[in-house]
């Protein structure tokens, strides 16, 4: 497994957004699907498998902590790859962020509203 790919931070950014989400009474109740659970504040989130390996993503909302792990169908092995605290991490406002800054979007939100532009099918529908 490629230790840093894309895949693995969308599930971790998916993890923490859970996280948000479930630590702090927000919009979910309880996390419910085959490949993901939560418990005691912490939240498991398990990976596609690629290659025999599957990552395995725990976000501990109490903690405010991140861990992955990689977990191995063919040698029934776990080993820790990346952990971090995101504590400090959720008061960022921007960086290294794509598309408009926070306060470009709070401009144009202030603003008032943007006309809708229509909507096109995708090329090939």
């Amino acid at each position: 497994m490629i230790r840093g790919s894309w895949k693995t931070a969308g599930i971790v950014l998916l993890a923490v957004a859970l996280g948000v989400a479930l630590g702090g009474g927000g919009l979910l109740d309880r996390a419910e699907a085959q490949t993901q659970g939560e418990a005691g504040g912490v939240i498991a989130v398990m990976g596609e498998q690629l290659r025999g390996d599957a990552p395995l993503v725990l976000v501990d909302t109490r903690e405010e902590s991140i861990m992955v792990y990689d977990y191995s169908y063919s040698r029934n092995t776990i080993e820790l790859t990346s952990a971090r605290s995101y504590r400090w991490d959720k008061r960022l406002e921007d960086w290294e962020t794509r598309g408009p800054s926070v306060d470009e979007v709070r401009t144009r939100v202030e603003e008032g509203p943007v006309p809708e532009e229509p909507r096109r099918p995708p090329p090939g529908w």
